[in-house]
């Protein structure tokens, strides 16, 4: 078969097997029935010239022009699987042209099971399916496959038949073959619910940095609609790295608390974090509070922001330079080191936008009141958070997963393909932080102070202490009274030490 394939591509034909037989069980000679691409007739439903024609109806045709030509294999001696097989040519002839290329053709652009594999492993390898095409013509230049082939190779290898519950079953499966540490929940019939999964190296990672934990849900990375929850953590050297990741069935308080209790249990060893970073999902902040009661839950301030600029800018009709204003003015008070000048300033705010009632009340009972403990840098600054006060670590680490995914609709395993050259991407990129660390010494850190320093710290650390240093060298006998955060944020000595 192979033989006459390659015949017929180089003369401009295309063959197909017709019909065949293994034997029968001895019954009866084995053989095989080679007919042209164009032989038969089309058997259909519509009536030529008729059907096709009318509003709506998308216009088909045919090959098949009855084409007579055919070939017959059979095996010389029925009983011997050795034996040699004859070719004879029934028909030789054709009622049509032979084609000029066998571009467009289906049936002889079809792909290898060599090629089907070379396809999976490249799509792995996030190759767009353009460049796997021209990968296939530089291994095989007589290759006739099309785009639409590729495409179709791909979405078999994406989509399966199987309904969500039944692709999270396959997903667990593939953790375990991957050595993931995983858990999952099932429903009353027995099909996964949600499904947990970590990493050993991101548990070694966790438990070298188990300071600040970041955790977010992000949505449209799967075809079933499930939220996908990530928690993050950060380096020395300032590199995120991704420690745990669910597929929940809810975004509820009991599928958060779920998450956290496994995550909690597969680092039996690590400490709590010291602190949590998320958005105000009262589902997730209550999950956390049950989960990690002695850890300091801090809130986002980019989300805050955002909810202010939806509920408030509206409140500001007439007069943006006002509205801007407003939106300084809030940012300053967040930010603010004492209890004394946030409660000066807040006085202040109040009266200077007393016309604007509905905005003021919105940020004290949203905001303020119940959770300014959580948000404003006088009491944040109490805890070691490294300067994280906002969640964007995991909002980037979402965005280059769905850089990389591009499909929004594609299954759980085609996520986790992802995820996990992510992973590896990630842990590479921390190693080689450490090395530039340990054995690249800046010339900016020559200099006499850091000596003791230099390949003992990361290079991060370094650079916020050069900060200190040369605020440091401008203080003056008046300025000695020491209110620096980064004693507490960051565990570093600060200017005045």
């Amino acid at each position: 078969m192979a033989w006459v394939r390659e015949v017929c591509k180089r003369i401009g034909m295309v063959l197909m097997i017709g019909g065949s037989s293994d034997g029968d069980r001895g019954r009866r000679t084995p053989y095989v029935i080679v007919r042209c691409e164009r032989g038969g007739h089309y058997v259909g439903k519509k009536v030529p010239g008729e059907d096709d024609q009318r509003p709506g109806k998308r216009s088909t045709g045919s090959k098949k022009c009855n084409c007579p030509f055919k070939l017959k294999g059979t095996r010389e001696h029925k009983d011997d699987e050795k034996a040699e097989w004859k070719l004879d040519v029934s028909c030789g002839i054709h009622n049509h042209n032979l084609f000029e290329n066998l571009h467009g053709h289906s049936y002889a652009g079809r792909l290898s099971k060599e090629d089907v594999s070379f396809v999976h492993t490249m799509k792995k390898a996030m190759v767009k399916p353009r460049a796997i095409l021209r990968a296939l013509k530089q291994k095989d230049p007589s290759n006739v496959t099309g785009m639409k082939t590729v495409y179709n190779t791909i979405s078999k290898l994406n989509f399966s038949e199987l309904d969500g519950r039944s692709q999270l079953q396959s997903l667990f499966v593939k953790l375990k073959e991957d050595e993931y540490l995983s858990y999952h929940r099932s429903n009353e019939l027995n099909a996964i619910t949600d499904l947990f999964w970590i990493h050993p190296k991101c548990i070694k990672l966790a438990q070298s940095y188990p300071y600040v934990f970041v955790i977010d849900c992000t949505y449209k990375t799967n075809r079933y609609g499930l939220p996908f929850l990530e928690i993050v953590g950060f380096t020395c050297t300032n590199k995120t790295f991704s420690i745990a990741f669910a597929y929940l069935d809810h975004e509820k308080t009991e599928n958060f608390e779920w998450a956290l209790r496994c995550l909690k249990e597969a680092m039996t060893s690590c400490p709590w974090p010291n602190c949590i970073v998320t958005d105000r999902d009262l589902g997730l902040m209550k999950a956390v509070a049950n989960v990690y009661p002695s850890s300091h839950h801090l809130l986002c301030r980019w989300h805050v922001n955002k909810n202010i600029v939806a509920n408030c800018k509206k409140l500001f009709p007439k007069d943006i330079t006002k509205w801007k204003q407003f939106q300084s003015s809030f940012s300053a008070l967040i930010e603010r080191n004492t209890i004394e000048e946030f409660n000066e300033d807040w006085e202040d705010l109040k009266r200077t936008f007393i016309g604007y009632l509905p905005a003021i009340e919105y940020v004290a009972n949203s905001w303020l009141d119940p959770y300014k403990e959580r948000l404003v840098s006088v009491w944040t600054n109490k805890y070691t958070h490294f300067g994280t006060y906002t969640s964007n670590r995991v909002e980037g680490a979402h965005g280059r997963m769905k850089r990389d995914v591009r499909n929004p609709t594609g299954t759980f395993v085609d996520l986790y393909t992802k995820v996990h050259n992510q992973i590896v991407e990630q842990h590479n990129d921390i190693k080689a932080s450490f090395e530039v660390s340990k054995n690249t010494y800046e010339h900016t850190f020559k200099t006499l102070i850091y000596n003791e320093l230099r390949g003992s710290i990361s290079k991060y650390a370094l650079q916020l202490l050069k900060v200190e240093v040369d605020n440091a060298k401008l203080l003056q006998p008046s300025d000695m009274g020491c209110s620096c955060a980064i004693r507490t944020t960051h565990s570093l000595p600060c200017r005045h030490e």
